[in-house]
């Protein structure tokens, strides 16, 4: 491959923001990819630093994955309970959101499993 700015020489890399091929003239290195010199090395650089807080976010964040099933969980028992030990009778409609939010709850944690096995 050769430079898009000087065909005549040949490319040591790829733009991360263009993907054109860059030669050394031509290139900024930016640590985690290099980008056209005077011209995409903001939107590398910011692209760089979004990427490495998502990474950092993702690996303190490991059992996040429980917090939200756990909370549809809780939701689930408390209409269940709440439908079940009435002093009339059963409400129908309680026992009907407990169950709702006790499988979105399984639900929830097999995505969110899924999700974190990658």
């Amino acid at each position: 491959m050769h430079c898009f700015t000087h065909q005549d020489v040949e490319a040591v890399g790829v733009c991360k923001a263009c993907y054109k091929g860059l030669c050394t003239q031509c290139a900024s290195d930016l640590g985690l990819g290099l980008a056209c010199k005077g011209e995409h090395e903001q939107f590398v650089e910011a692209t760089n630093a979004l990427l490495s807080r998502s990474i950092r976010i993702s690996s303190i964040n490991k059992h996040g994955s429980f917090v939200v099933p756990g909370f549809y969980a809780f939701l689930g028992a408390a209409f269940l309970l709440s439908g079940i030990i009435t002093k009339t009778k059963a409400s129908p409609f309680s026992i009907a959101m407990g169950c709702g939010f006790v499988v979105f709850a399984i639900i929830t944690l097999v995505a969110n499993r899924k999700a974190w096995a990658k």
